[in-house]
């Protein structure tokens, strides 16, 4: 049997797990995210082992915090390694040590900005180096396509060597509304709070012959979801995936700034990504033309 590591987020990247490990591989879970759940469908298998590796985001990297990362490639003798991203410093650790082992090592898609590569920034730069100064991983750290050319690239839409199917749900309510799918732009630092909260206002306007729907992230600060109630925004907050919310729930439109989630179901459903309400117009020249940008 082959021993396969995966670095994981999000309930999307434990979906793709799910959807294309082999049936006969012992998987390694390296869990970066104390607020995901991993389904039971995943943690109940004998041949799944779950490492929690919160660390990865704390502000400040100690060596420990590397020592620790260390710990779990020496758990076993993996195969082949999968990441999710090549900029995130636990990313491009894992990259350097599993390549110069000669490891396979496999970058899956992780959304938008796999297709678009949205780094190219100066917010990009700016956190590079505040990463220097707080001491995490330095090599790569202004490179945003860290040492792709060394990767087995895996997606649906280019290489398509990569599958992904939404939980397809038999009892589905037909909702007539616009709902924005959020992410934590303002937490971010990607967009300020006045800014964000106008361009909804804007994209309000825009869609006003229907009820306006605002579907939660999980990484959104309560301060933002308190000042979209207070500005009258009709708030959804669910305890499921947002791909499970919108598979259930069948909304007219469904539109967000750039969200991986409009990836997922585009296929099934009418989406539609609106970066120009937000006057992000590099990124709606991106969009424009892909594949991913449907007419409402």
């Amino acid at each position: 049997m082959n021993n396969v590591l995966y670095f994981i987020r999000s309930s999307f990247h434990v979906d793709l797990i799910e959807q294309n490990r082999e049936a006969d591989e012992l998987t390694h879970l390296v869990n970066l995210n104390d607020n995901l759940t991993i389904a039971p469908s995943l943690t109940c298998k004998e041949n799944v082992k779950i490492y929690n590796f919160f660390e990865a985001h704390s502000i400040v990297h100690t060596k420990s915090v590397y020592v620790k990362l260390y710990d779990i490639y020496m758990a076993c003798d993996f195969n082949k390694v999968v990441v999710f991203n090549n900029y995130f410093p636990y990313s491009r650790h894992c990259i350097d040590f599993f390549t110069e082992k000669k490891t396979i090592v496999e970058m899956w898609e992780d959304g938008l900005n796999h297709y678009l590569n949205l780094h190219h920034n100066k917010l990009f730069y700016l956190k590079g180096l505040m990463k220097l100064i707080l001491g995490h991983y330095s090599k790569g750290v202004f490179d945003p396509d860290y040492k792709r050319y060394k990767l087995n690239i895996r997606d649906r839409f280019v290489n398509k060597n990569l599958v992904y199917k939404p939980t397809v749900f038999t009892d589905v309510k037909d909702v007539h509304g616009v709902i924005f799918i959020a992410q934590p732009v303002v937490d971010d630092g990607i967009i300020t709070i006045d800014k964000y909260i106008s361009g909804l206002c804007r994209l309000a306007k825009h869609y006003e012959s229907y009820p306006f729907y605002y579907l939660t992230h999980p990484r959104e600060k309560n301060k933002v979801i308190d000042t979209l109630v207070s500005n009258g925004f009709k708030v959804i907050e669910v305890n499921e995936s947002a791909e499970c919310y919108l598979m259930r729930n069948r909304y007219t439109i469904n539109i967000s700034m750039f969200s991986t989630v409009i990836c997922n179901i585009f296929e099934y459903r009418n989406c539609k990504y609106v970066p120009e309400f937000f006057y992000l117009e590099k990124l709606n020249s991106l969009i424009k033309n892909s594949v991913f940008n449907k007419k409402d």
